[in-house]
Parts: structure tokens; sequence; C-alpha cells
């Protein structure tokens, strides 16, 4: 049994993912269901703002009571999977648990979780990219990658970009100091965003593991709008539930890493 399950694992990681039926539910039934898990897991202990949900991206299972949702944590800006399984009033905790279809061993939990992710990337501002594409790679297939650079594999990832460009892969960065704010990556991460050349600066930040130096005549204002930047791929990382660094998403909001060598990387995106 344990034989099979890793295989089925393995295969899953590099299968196509084919589409299922992930049905959106009517705004009420949404409320419904935030009310009753939100009641049932929090009660009174927990002061809800009433202009504010906990419950979203709520997508019932085929046609089935079943359905996958996401839960913001009321006293943090994380978000969670779960599966409510309406029937039996109870639900499944775990960002990492893979619903698979048995018919064609496809990942429903993949689906939902790129269905959620994609509009958040759509976001994204261009501005706020470090691009790491060549000449040859920038038509290619592009990769947000949330890079650390405390992190080792994140400059394992950086040390080989030549390697990704060859494959095709535009490469763009996102920070995300996956200690926070009081974390030494922060400062390195802000002051690159306000370098003269930001990709200079995350070079520096990631070779010497100290942040480059600030230009002499960076006004309070420019500097605040680089922690602002930071800021905002720190609650955007929250709402993704990223857990470390590097992470790896397609545009289409598929999550394809960690560090993965290139040729590798390149193998599993041609299986998209």
């Amino acid at each position: 049994m344990k034989v099979w399950l890793v295989s089925l694992i393995v295969m899953l990681s590099s299968s196509v993912y084919a589409s299922s039926e992930l049905n959106q539910v009517a705004e009420k039934q949404r409320a419904d269901i935030e009310q009753r898990i939100m009641d049932k897991l929090f009660g009174t202990s927990i002061k809800m703002e009433s202009n504010k949900r906990y419950v979203g991206h709520v997508r019932q299972i085929g046609q089935s009571n079943n359905y996958l949702l996401k839960l913001q944590d009321p006293s943090s800006e994380d978000v969670h999977t779960l599966t409510y399984l309406a029937d039996v009033d109870a639900i499944i905790v775990g960002d990492r648990t893979s619903l698979i279809r048995l018919d064609d061993k496809s990942s429903i939990s993949q689906e939902y979780q790129a269905s959620y992710v994609k509009p958040l990337l759509a976001n994204i501002d261009s501005s706020d990219l470090i691009d790491m594409s060549s000449p040859e790679s920038a038509g290619g297939d592009k990769l947000y990658v949330f890079t650390d650079p405390t992190c080792g594999y994140c400059n394992r990832v950086h040390r080989e970009i030549a390697e990704y460009q060859q494959q095709g892969l535009s490469i763009q960065y996102l920070p995300y100091p996956r200690s926070g704010k009081n974390g030494a990556a922060y400062k390195m991460l802000v002051n690159a965003y306000c370098s003269k050349d930001r990709k200079s600066g995350l070079d520096y930040a990631k070779a010497n593991q100290k942040p480059p130096q600030l230009p002499a005549d960076i006004s309070a204002s420019e500097l605040q709008k680089c922690e602002d930047i930071v800021n905002k791929y720190l609650t955007l990382g929250a709402q993704l539930g990223i857990s470390g660094t590097p992470s790896i998403y397609t545009v289409s909001g598929y999550q394809v890493g960690g560090y993965v060598p290139a040729a590798q990387l390149r193998h599993t995106l041609d299986q998209l």
C-alpha cells in the first residue's frame, strides 16, 4: 500500500492537470457555509468583523454536498484550504491534502488551488518584478518566484539562472522574507528594491548576505515605497499559503516548486 501511494504521488507531480467540476456557489450559500464554519470553529471566542469575509473561493465538488473553500485565520493574515463535508457537518483541514479523481488520477486539489491563485497573480504590478530573463527566454514561460536572500535553495536558483534561461524560462522574482519584518532578509530585500538597479541590489544581497547600501540621496518616502512593496508580497504570500522559499508559480496559478533543476522544471511545465 505504501509503495502504491508513493508511486501515485510521484505520478501526480508530473501528470497533466485535468479539469474537474468545481462549481461556484451563490453568495447566500457561501455566507451560510461561512456562518456554520465560523460558529462551530470559533464560537464567541474571537470577535468577527461584520464587513469582512473569512470564508471565500467556495467551490462545490461536482454535484455533491462537499465543498472546497478558503478560510482566513481571524488572528492572522494566513489563509487555509478546507474541505467541508456538509452531509456529516465536518471539515478536512490541510493545505497539502490531495483530493484525487479515481478515473484519471488527476488532482482536484491542485486545480482548485490554481483557480484561487491565478487571479491573485494576475493582480501583480509588473513594476514590482525583478526580471531575470534573457533576451532569448523573455518570450518563454513566465514563472513567478518568491525569493529570500537568506534561503540556500533560493540562492541555488539564482546561481543557475542561465540554465533556466536556456530552458526558455522567464524567472520573475518577487520579494518574500520568510522570517517576516524582523528577519535579516527583510532589510536586504527593502534595500535591494531601493537600489538604483534592483537586479544588482538583489545580486549583492544574495552574494554577501547583507543589505546593499541605500542610495545616498534616497528620501524617506522612497524608502517607504520599497517597504510597501516587500510588505505587499508578505501579505500575498500569506494568502497563497507559502510556507517556504523559493516558491515557484506559473501564470495559470499552479505551484511547480520549491527548488527544481531547470531541465526538470522544463519537463514539468511541458506536462501542464
